[in-house]
């Protein structure tokens, strides 16, 4: 009886088995071009059967498995540039009618989607600009671009301010949902609740979205409009943002200052790996470089959310001695993250992993792209189908991209095919190479940033 063989890899010549469903450890990937984690989940497989905690994530859902994936580039990159979709090892003599009913349903969905059957390279793909074909896109800003990372309340308020002012156990940049048991509508309902199972609801938890760095020109633009609107309190000398820190290069080496990361979505981790567990079988990855990052010229402008302050510049380093010293003390209570997802030298880069809990899933918010709001998923993919607006946007090196791909229409446990008027099972002609998703260069197919492939084995 053939099964699943999963696997993750930062290209498809470093590949090792995938822990489908295993929301405690994701897969790791650090190379020249990317640093990313990836998380695969997959409906009836090991860990999301009936009864198992990584079913949570499909309760009430249509969708049968989900690639999600968080990282950072190691240099910008067009909007235009950054493909993801399928590749195959060579030419599938698929049948043409059921292929091209279902490239018109896929483009029905994201309308940049392309396919190419005969490349240069030999090797056919069905690929879409990242920004456009992915269900869910995010972003946040890395740890060391905290101080000068610019966000709004996500729910209310439009007043601009920076990331590192909520530092508390209630804030994140982190856009997450989870299950959530509803305790007031099972006491509504008396005993009944005995003989009726529970009720849970998917709810958002409280995050600050994220628009951008103080130094672009569409984030300040942003900030002088809200301070001209009418009504606006004037800004105190509190609110006074201080000089961005010079942003730190990334690095393979371990750093063993006390680290502001971003914080899970209820408590922040201390960061201060000195070692990094190696799982038996991972390839050795490269060392990856430094990113070219900038120093801000230091200019101030006044901004900030009614009620939140700023320490002026002369207090800055009693500031950064007293939040040193309180991470030291969250250290001795584990947060949510930390408990679940042992610390590694991505967290210093990426930030903690927010996603342990099972049910734990990401939401859209891709305010980072258009500044002033963020917008519907078919909306983000009706203006990246602009190719002057993939190409305007940018990739940066300091942002944390956070993306989820999921679907309803393959089953990879049987590998059966449900898309609009085609009902087919593909495993016969997967035989001698997997289904493979992977996240790569437009330009440069050798570019590869992560990949996952799918294949029945005996």
């Amino acid at each position: 009886m053939p099964h699943l063989e999963v696997k993750v890899g930062p290209d498809r010549f470093h590949m090792e088995p995938c822990r489908v469903n295993d929301t405690k450890r994701p897969h790791e990937i650090n190379t020249e071009h990317f640093v990313g984690r990836v998380l695969v989940r997959i409906l009836d497989a090991p860990g999301a059967k009936p009864g198992e905690p990584a079913r949570e994530y499909f309760k009430d859902r249509s969708r049968r498995f989900c690639i999600q994936i968080e990282g950072r580039f190691k240099k910008p990159w067009s909007g235009d540039d950054i493909l993801f979709g399928s590749d195959f090892d060579k030419f599938v003599p698929f049948p043409r009618a059921p292929f091209n009913a279902g490239m018109r349903v896929a483009r029905m969905i994201d309308p940049c989607t392309f396919y190419e059957e005969h490349p240069p390279s030999g090797r056919p793909y069905i690929m879409s600009p990242y920004a456009a074909c992915m269900n869910i896109f995010c972003a946040w800003p890395a740890p060391h671009r905290l101080a000068d990372a610019v966000v709004v309340e996500h729910e209310h308020g439009e007043q601009p301010s920076l990331a590192i002012e909520h530092q508390n156990e209630d804030d994140d940049c982190v856009p997450l949902e989870r299950l959530s048991h509803n305790v007031e509508h099972d006491k509504k309902r008396g005993w009944i609740p005995s003989l009726r199972s529970s009720k849970e609801t998917r709810e958002t938890a409280n995050y600050w979205r994220f628009i951008g760095f103080r130094d672009d020109p569409h984030v300040k633009a942003y900030v002088e409009q809200q301070r001209a609107l009418p009504g606006t309190p004037s800004p105190s000398p509190s609110l006074i943002a201080p000089k961005a820190v010079r942003a730190s290069g990334m690095r393979q080496g371990i750093d063993t200052h006390v680290m502001t990361s971003l914080g899970s979505s209820r408590k922040h981790d201390l960061v201060l790996t000195k070692t990094h567990n190696e799982r038996a079988g991972t390839p050795q990855l490269p060392e990856f470089l430094s990113s070219n990052l900038h120093q801000d010229a230091g200019e101030q402008y006044t901004q900030g959310t009614p009620g939140l302050t700023r320490t002026p510049d002369s207090e800055a380093s009693g500031r950064s001695s007293a939040l040193a010293q309180s991470f030291m003390r969250l250290s001795m209570t584990p947060s949510p993250a930390s408990s679940l997802h042992g610390s590694s030298t991505l967290d210093e880069l990426l930030g903690p992993w927010r996603f342990a809990n099972p049910s734990a899933d990401m939401v859209e918010d891709n305010a980072f792209i258009f500044t002033d709001r963020s917008v519907s998923v078919p909306k983000r993919r009706k203006h990246f189908a602009d190719e002057k607006h993939r190409k305007d946007f940018v990739y940066n090196p300091d942002v944390v991209y956070g993306a989820s791909f999921f679907s309803n229409l393959f089953d990879f446990t049987t590998f059966d095919l449900n898309i609009g008027p085609v009902h087919l099972n593909v495993h016969p002609f997967f035989t001698e190479m997997p289904i493979r998703y992977t996240l790569r260069s437009k330009t440069d197919e050798k570019v590869v940033f992560c990949t996952i492939s799918f294949q029945l084995v005996d």
